[in-house]
Formats: C-alpha cells, sequence, structure tokens
C-alpha cells in the first residue's frame, strides 16, 4: 500500500469498518474502496478484516499489526511534510525595496522579474510609498533597499547612498497655455498660475513647495495627488502648470501637453540607498544589481 492507500485503510478502520462511511469521507465510491481492499488481499495473499454475512466487522490479526504500523506511518509522513514545508519557509529570505511610484513603473517593472529568475530562493517584497515616507521605513529598518529622491537627509556613515538617475522637474503645460511659448520659464511667471505637483509624501512637493515660499510667501500650490497622469490630465485645456519629472513625458500620449524647463530647475536626482549595518550577501547583491541595471 502507498500513503493514500494506507490512510485509506485507516479510514475504514475509524469508521467502526463501514464502507458506506469512510468512501464519503475518503471522497471514493464505495465500490472502489471495496474492490481496492479486495485486491490488496489477493496480491499479498493475506487477510486484513473479519466478515460477517459480507459486511467488515474487525481486523483480522495481520489486519491489527497493518493499521498499527499504518498510523505511525501516515503520522511519520505527515509530520515529514510539515517539517519540510516549514524548512522551505525558513529558508526563503524575504527582502523588502521601497520605491516611489513613478520609479516603480519605469525601471521596477523590468526588473522585479530578472531578480526573481536570478534570486529564486529570495521573496522579493515592494514598498509603495513617497520618499519621504520611504526614508523613514529605512531609517526604522522596516526596509532592506530604499530608492529616494534627493536630497536624501540620510546620513552617510550610516547608509550607502548612490545617485543612480540626475535630471529635472520640469514644468507640464497645455499647447495653448500663456507660457507656451517661452523657451524657459522664469519662476516668478508661474505665480499667476494655479500649481499641481505630487503630494507632501514625495520629495518635489517639498522641493517645490520650498521654491515658491521663497517667490510669494503666500503662494499655495493647488492640486496635489499621487497619480502623475491624473496630475497631467488637470493641464490639458486649462492654464494650471504641473511640476514633474522630466522622464514622464515620454509616457504622456496627449500630443496637446508639452513640458518648458524652468530657469535654475529642481533638480530630480534618484538614489540607491542601505543601511551600512546590512551584511547579509544577497542584500548587497541585490543592491549592487540595481546600482548596475539603473
Amino acid at each position: 500500500m502507498d500513503i493514500v492507500q494506507l490512510s485509506y485503510f485507516i479510514t475504514v478502520v475509524n469508521c467502526d469498518f463501514n464502507l458506506s462511511e469512510a468512501s464519503n469521507k475518503i471522497h471514493l465510491t464505495q465500490s472502489a474502496l471495496s474492490q481496492f481492499i479486495s485486491n490488496y488481499e489477493k496480491r499479498e495473499n493475506i487477510t486484513l478484516f473479519l466478515r460477517k454475512s459480507n459486511r467488515l466487522v474487525g481486523l483480522t490479526k495481520s489486519g491489527e499489526i497493518i493499521y498499527k504500523y499504518a498510523l505511525d506511518i501516515v503520522k511519520n509522513y505527515e509530520e515529514m511534510t510539515i517539517k519540510a514545508i516549514e524548512a522551505a519557509s525558513v529558508s526563503k529570505q524575504v527582502i523588502k525595496i521601497g520605491v516611489p511610484s513613478l520609479i516603480l513603473m519605469v525601471y521596477f517593472s523590468s526588473m522585479l522579474p530578472k531578480f526573481k529568475e536570478k534570486y529564486p530562493t529570495i521573496e522579493f517584497k515592494v514598498v509603495e510609498a513617497g520618499s519621504y515616507q520611504i526614508r523613514q521605513l529605512l531609517i526604522k529598518g522596516e526596509i532592506d533597499i530604499g530608492i529616494i529622491l534627493g536630497p536624501t537627509e540620510l546620513k552617510n556613515d550610516m547608509f550607502h547612498q548612490v545617485l543612480v538617475h540626475s535630471s529635472d522637474v520640469v514644468a507640464f503645460i497645455d499647447q495653448e497655455h500663456p507660457l507656451a511659448t517661452e523657451n524657459k520659464i522664469e519662476w516668478n511667471s508661474i505665480l499667476d498660475y494655479d500649481i499641481a505637483t505630487f503630494n507632501s509624501d514625495h520629495s518635489i512637493y517639498k522641493l517645490l513647495n520650498k521654491k515658491i515660499k521663497t517667490l510669494k510667501e503666500t503662494k499655495q500650490i493647488t492640486y496635489t495627488a499621487n497619480a502623475w497622469d491624473y496630475l497631467i490630465n488637470l493641464t490639458r485645456g486649462t492654464n494650471i502648470i504641473t511640476f514633474l519629472p522630466e522622464l514622464i513625458y515620454q509616457f504622456i500620449p496627449h500630443q496637446s501637453i508639452m513640458y518648458k524647463k524652468t530657469v535654475a530647475p529642481l533638480a530630480f536626482d534618484i538614489y540607491a540607498c542601505m543601511a551600512k549595518n546590512r551584511d547579509e550577501l544577497n542584500k548587497h547583491n541585490i543592491y549592487d544589481d540595481i546600482l548596475t541595471i539603473f
């Protein structure tokens, strides 16, 4: 008998030899269960059950021996399976990577499948959040690697931080916007228009808000959101100016939307960061892979 058949045999005994009840429990027809018992007895030339009027009423001496061993075998098999699953779970390392939504879309959609193929025993968990929140999670040790927009405000003696991308924050406007003919937009010229950008969890919001406050103390950012496509659509047919990273332009399907650089632009710098006390080899290898892919 294999392990499944042994479990069938145990079920028959535990059901007081009632084949109908046993077959219902193991989801097997009564005739198939009866045939299994008959075939085994004929093949091994032993009798497992005592019978009365063609009904099973008890175990023979041989049946009692097999039942005793069957209980141990099935129990050991179940314990073996549980231990193997637990061992597999323990051995599978989890690495958490904090990534802003924009960077997740641009870079990690192609990066993560490569990681999973290269590191099959590692489970990758992506925490999607703004740079400010990712920075806090990294400091608390709740994520292993953080992709953060500069300035990171992390201590160099505590964190690895490598610049992996550098570009500008630009002004997205409708092609009919009054500033559409400008070569570069002066910062003072944006004060007459509503301004949109990512919400306050993002570094761009803080950089832009700080810049605006130096120009006009009472000026406020009018619209904020997490979704860059919503922010872009705000500019269509309006005079709203949306400030976002220049790299977004490649994903904009509307030809009516254009972008303008500003004089003395805000920097859109991306840093890959990891605590220096992370001594696990896999984490260092993955961190190095991120630097290479960027």
